[in-house]
């Protein structure tokens, strides 16, 4: 990518180290890299057009988990897709991947950092000892430090930096995970220890780990010990609060007086984290217990209304001290020099509004916006019988409705339109997913094209998908020397359709109503 110059006007952006707000003047991108920042101190009580934080970091979440489709008739691929979009479209900008099903999440993280950002970091799989936590659930069970020098083997071999260890009251000895620890340290590999109770917290700490994930009801002592020896801590509270005890039927090693402690601890402890000054950084496990990958906002939210801490402590944690956690503190975080160009930007402050905070206008990634990079990886081809299963889930969704009640086209009605080759009918495909189409028919007789319906996956929209299928479908029949003209009929109360056809030059025609009656009806 060549240098771009992002001068934007009236705007400013924020500063986690300092907590300040800075009026940026000019920003200059090389490579998706930020190279130079000009900027002034921002004029006290000055209203901005423009305000930017930089990305905002999920240090804890399960991109393979599935809490939306509870039929999981979705791929590990889809789920990871759509969880790395909803955490993109409210500013999280990177996600460390925790783990999980084995060493799949490897594979499935180098494609979409290939062909989708967020950028996500993933620490491959999870360690567990036998019948130890998800032991079942696709996690590498370690009996000895040979099976667990292999599995890190694998991890080097496909440039994975963090290793997760699940360690609980009666898991891994401490010579065993102490000397686990040593051996992922000696290759370069940054160790988080799941722990939430005092003893599994404990012998972690002592063993040497790098990151606690979760957070339990504390001793002062041990508080003590972690910070002297610098360990992040990253409790994830919104997964408490949110979670339920019918968990424990999800996770056979786990009860409910587990996970009951587990929500009580981190409400005891939390206060004290930041009161006492300890490395904090935010995590959500998202993916687990229908947290959405999206709860980090959430996350936010509670931690200043729960406890009261100021948004600016929080966002120092996010900020400054999540980065950390991800061996990236020189790299995530700040609007500076030598730091990755991703930021989201708002029409207002979201700091003095946090409603707005999971809303941001725009998301920039390395130097592109998001919006643009989505749908520069979106590929159109015309619609063809494999095809008519994925439309048929998205008909009752009417993004050009006539009225109240409308029938739906049926599988055989479907297979039979996409055949004719005079009708235009499209699809918007996403990593062969398709997340969207546009099913258009042509009226030969009188020489008009019906718009009949377009419809693109809500996660997928305002990336500009509708846009384009609009564009193809006006291009393909503009080519059609006898064509007269373009009819799409919308109701009224259906805004951002009715936006899209204005924004295409569509003019609005008389007000009719749609009568019908059934072919068998008595004459």
């Amino acid at each position: 990518m060549s240098d771009y110059i992002y001068k934007p006007n009236n705007t400013c952006f924020y500063d986690a180290i300092s907590a300040k707000w800075l009026q940026l003047n000019c920003l200059t991108i090389s490579d998706g890299t930020i190279v130079d920042v000009d900027f002034t101190d921002c004029v006290e009580e000055k209203k901005y057009s423009r305000y930017i934080l930089p990305g905002l970091i999920d240090a804890h979440c399960h991109i393979l988990e599935n809490p939306y489709d509870e039929e999981l008739t979705s791929t590990l691929h889809e789920i990871a897709l759509k969880n790395a979009l909803d955490a993109c479209k409210c500013g999280i900008t990177t996600l460390k991947d925790m783990g999980g099903f084995s060493f799949k999440p490897i594979g499935i993280v180098n494609r979409l950092n290939k062909n989708y950002l967020p950028r996500i970091y993933t620490s491959g799989c999870f360690f567990t000892c036998p019948g130890g936590h998800c032991h079942d659930r696709g996690a590498v069970v370690v009996t000895d430090i040979l099976q667990f020098k292999n599995a890190i083997s694998k991890l080097i071999s496909s440039d994975i930096h963090f290793c997760k260890i699940l360690h609980g009251d009666n898991a891994f000895s401490f010579d065993l995970l102490e000397s686990m620890i040593e051996f992922a340290h000696s290759n370069d590999l940054l160790v988080s220890c799941h722990a939430y109770t005092e003893k599994a917290a404990f012998e972690a700490v002592l063993a040497g780990t790098d990151t606690l994930e979760h957070a339990g009801d504390y001793s002062d002592s041990l508080l003590q010990m972690i910070k002297k020896r610098n360990v992040i801590i990253i409790p994830t509270y919104v997964a408490s609060v949110d979670s339920t005890l019918d968990n424990c039927k999800t996770f056979s090693d786990i009860n409910g007086e587990v996970l009951k402690s587990w929500i009580v601890g981190e409400k005891k402890v939390i206060p004290k984290l930041f009161e006492n000054n300890l490395m904090v950084a935010l995590g959500t496990d998202s993916g687990f217990s229908g947290t959405p990958c999206d709860s980090l906002i959430r996350e936010i939210k509670l931690l200043n209304s729960d406890f009261g801490i100021s948004i600016e402590r929080i966002l120092f944690s996010d900020l400054i001290t999540t980065p950390q956690a991800l061996m990236l503190g020189d790299k995530l975080g700040r609007i500076a020099q030598g730091y990755y160009a991703d930021f989201s930007c708002y029409k207002d402050n979201p700091l003095t509004n946090l409603d707005l905070l999971g809303y941001p206008e725009e998301v920039w990634i390395s130097g592109e916006r998001v919006d643009n990079k989505i749908a520069n990886h979106v590929t159109l081809h015309r619609l063809a019988e494999c095809d008519v299963s994925s439309v048929s889930l998205y008909l009752h969704h009417y993004s050009f409705d006539c009225g109240a009640i409308c029938d739906c086209w049926s599988d055989s009605e479907l297979e039979e339109w996409f055949s004719v080759e005079e009708d235009y009918c499209i699809g918007a495909f996403f990593e062969k997913t398709l997340i969207g189409f546009c099913l258009t028919h042509y009226h030969k007789a009188t020489n008009k094209v019906h718009l009949e319906n377009i419809y693109v996956l809500e996660q997928y929209r305002r990336n500009g998908v509708a846009q384009r299928l609009m564009y193809d479908v006006l291009s393909y029949y503009s080519k059609k020397s006898s064509l007269t003209r373009f009819i799409g009929m919308v109701n009224l109360k259906n805004k951002k359709p009715k936006r899209m056809l204005d924004k295409n030059d569509f003019i609005t025609g008389y007000p009719m109503y749609w009568m019908q009656r059934n072919v068998n009806d008595d004459i």
